[in-house]
């Protein structure tokens, strides 16, 4: 008798998205470097005049790195094939700047978690995205919105590919996921899953039912992903070996953390991207180009 052909994801909700981990399409990857030297990428912003070329103003971004640490690390995107020695744009830069234009879609990472709040930020063109992540978290003391980029690592990949590159960002794993919602009942309780997330000494709502107590045991992390055009954007509490979970109001007024399934969180990300400027309309019917 052969052994029944059972898919895992039938059982229960196994959802196998390890592999979003291991695929890298087409990305190239910079050196870790100061974030003024990355706006280099694009073209920097006219640092004077509003009538001053593009191109002067890089130059000038250009010969204002050429002492310290700045200097290595302009060398760094030489050897890396961004730059010739004079600061002249390389082809592939070249290529990502006119895809990019003069108004790239903006999307803004954060992530929270008791080591502190990592940030990102990305530059969607019409094929090609430019990824840019804090290299250090920022302590949980400072003033997140006021606290300058530190220094910063950067990739270039396809537009296509921000769906992984998100998932990766948000820590998107394989999970059981079984669980219910969970009722947060008042405004005291909702406040406790707010700092849950950088204070693991925060106590447990009371009243809380077991589920939720299980879940409290576990450390949590919060990663959200805005943009102008985005509205509330998406954001989701990471609880480690349970899964993601978003916090919800109810049409009662009540508030619930609730199981957000790692397929429909990729679904959203998907939907995100799909939604980015130039890239059509995520409803629109593409079977014709199949």
């Amino acid at each position: 008798m052969t052994a029944p052909n059972v898919d895992p994801v039938s059982l229960g909700g196994l959802e196998d998205l390890g592999a979003l981990r291991h695929q890298t399409p087409r990305r190239r990857t910079g050196p870790a470097v100061a974030a003024q030297l990355v706006d280099l990428l694009c073209g920097a912003p006219a640092s004077g005049a509003a009538s001053e070329p593009k191109q002067h103003a890089s130059e000038q971004l250009w010969d204002a790195a050429a002492t310290g640490d700045l200097r290595d690390q302009r060398e760094s995107l030489v050897r890396a094939g961004w730059f010739s020695p004079q600061g002249q744009p390389t082809l592939q830069t070249v290529r990502l700047r006119r895809d990019l234009g003069s108004t790239p879609a903006l999307l803004e990472l954060r992530v929270s978690s008791p080591d502190g709040r990592r940030r990102g930020w990305i530059r969607a063109g019409v094929a090609l995205a430019l990824v840019v992540v804090e290299e250090h978290p920022v302590p949980l003391s400072a003033d997140v919105e006021a606290e300058p980029p530190g220094p910063v690592t950067f990739e270039v990949l396809p537009v296509g590919a921000l769906p992984i590159a998100l998932a990766r960002w948000g820590g998107l794993a394989p999970t059981w996921n079984y669980d219910e919602v969970h009722d947060l009942g008042d405004a005291a309780a909702v406040q406790a899953v707010e700092v849950k997330v950088t204070d693991t000494s925060t106590p447990a709502p009371a009243g809380a039912d077991e589920g939720l107590l299980d879940l409290w045991s576990r450390e949590w992390s919060r990663w959200s992903v805005r943009g102008p055009h985005l509205g509330p954007g998406l954001e989701y509490v990471s609880i480690a070996d349970a899964g993601q979970y978003v916090v919800r109001r109810r049409s009662n007024g009540g508030t619930v953390l609730a199981p957000r399934p790692g397929s429909l969180v990729w679904g959203d990300l998907q939907k995100l991207v799909a939604g980015l400027p130039g890239q059509g309309d995520p409803e629109e019917d593409d079977a014709a180009d199949w």
